[in-house]
């Protein structure tokens, strides 16, 4: 086991084939397939200062390679190394805890807190942040204040690019927030957390300053007959601009597993986000705050991107989500999910209405490990878009293939 004054170290290298096409406009007309290797390395150590006292380092680069499209813009490039992770942990007792500087958080199913850098895809997640902790035997307190910038002001970077299609964004505009997030051990088979989270969106562009608090809950335990359930629900409400918001969005998530088929176990899913309604001048849309990240769907990630704002804001979405898991052995398992999506609000593009219907998604991942040390995944997802689309849309496919080692 670790021990406390030990330094401790490691690193991790993972190397990613993707292909696709459509995924961003559903446009068949349009020659955008892609065909690129990501290849991250990063490593870390943590240097206990005294007993009380420990700092937390992290340096990560990917560079990319393009084989389709060609040009210049595309060529091989090292890129820049940044320090995404690099704070200060203060444990004064065994119940309490806090993390000063930029840090990784993830709270929850991801549904309000998961990627504080979107722009960057999974090179990075991080968060500038101070974060305090306090745990009992049955409830823990979490609170939190953020600090993220557009583009990274806060750390020295390595190697930065000189030319706009050189320079790695983070996130469109610099944003803050602060919350608190409570978990709490409600029964032996059912636990709650609890959260309320501010967050404060800088202008940008035809972009308004935004202000918006988000309250909300999440539910997880066990059925009767083994059914493992998840439920989270939030409530939205600040202004946009001169524009009052308000939005709402939660999921409900149950897996099944099979007694007569014990590799088996079948899942379903319902997620709906709220959508901005264009016949008034506020704004009721869900603000995916702090998760703009492929919690849904690496290839729809994209795709959202149609609708005005950048990856992975989930906003006006809702889906239903029959799938199953197929357990080959500890160390293989395959997950397939469909999902029919559709739109609370339909959309309107050049004054012409579209449909509510989204159209349908097909994901199926393949997991594999072959030790502790080497890990990786095969993916496939295709979408048949709907109404939601202009002329229905084209056929829309996304892959990715995966290999990771950690040490």
């Amino acid at each position: 086991s670790e021990k406390k004054d030990e330094i401790t170290w490691g690193f991790d290298n993972r190397i990613r084939w993707k292909a696709g096409d459509n995924f961003i406009d559903t446009n068949d007309a349009v020659d955008d397939s892609w065909g690129l290797a990501r290849i991250r390395t990063r490593g870390w150590v943590g240097i206990p200062l005294s007993d009380t006292f420990k700092f937390n380092l992290r340096a990560t680069n990917e560079f990319r390679k393009y084989f389709h499209p060609e040009g210049e813009k595309y060529d091989f490039r090292i890129n820049e190394l940044v320090f995404d992770n690099a704070y200060l942990e203060i444990t004064p007792r065994k119940d309490v805890s806090l993390k000063v500087g930029r840090q990784d958080m993830f709270i929850g199913e991801g549904l309000v807190m998961m990627d504080g850098s979107p722009l960057d895809g999974s090179r990075t997640y991080y968060f500038n942040a101070i974060r305090a902790t306090w745990k009992s035997a049955k409830t823990t307190v979490d609170g939190f204040v953020i600090s993220n910038t557009a583009k990274d002001r806060y750390l020295p970077v390595i190697n930065r690019g000189t030319r706009p299609t050189t320079i790695q964004g983070i996130l469109e505009r610099d944003e803050q927030g602060a919350g608190v997030y409570i978990t709490r051990q409600l029964g032996k088979n059912l636990k709650g957390e609890f959260y309320d989270i501010f967050k404060r969106e800088e202008g940008f562009g035809t972009l308004p300053l935004s202000r918006l608090n988000t309250s909300g809950f999440r539910l997880t335990g066990l059925l009767k007959g083994g059914i493992q359930h998840a439920e989270e629900f939030a409530v939205q409400f600040g202004d946009y601009g001169p524009n009052s918001r308000r939005g709402y969005g939660g999921y409900v998530d149950l897996k099944k597993p099979l007694p007569s088929f014990p590799k088996l176990t079948l899942q379903f899913n319902y997620t709906h986000l709220s959508g901005d309604d264009p016949n008034t001048a506020d704004c009721e849309g869900w603000n995916p705050i702090f998760s703009r990240w492929p919690k849904w769907s690496e290839l729809y990630l994209y795709t959202v991107m149609q609708e005005g704002r950048g990856p992975g804001y989930w906003t006006n979405i809702g889906m239903i989500s029959p799938g199953l898991n197929y357990k080959f052995s500890d160390k293989a398992n395959l997950d397939f999910n469909y999902r029919f999506m559709y739109a609370p609000q339909a959309r309107l593009l050049s004054e012409q209405k579209l449909g509510n219907w989204r159209g349908n998604l097909m994901i199926a991942k393949f997991n594999y490990r072959v030790n502790k040390h080497f890990v990786g995944h095969l993916l496939a997802e295709t979408l048949d878009p709907g109404s939601f689309y202009l002329n229905g849309g084209s056929f829309a496919y996304f892959l990715r293939s995966e290999f990771m080692f950690v040490y």
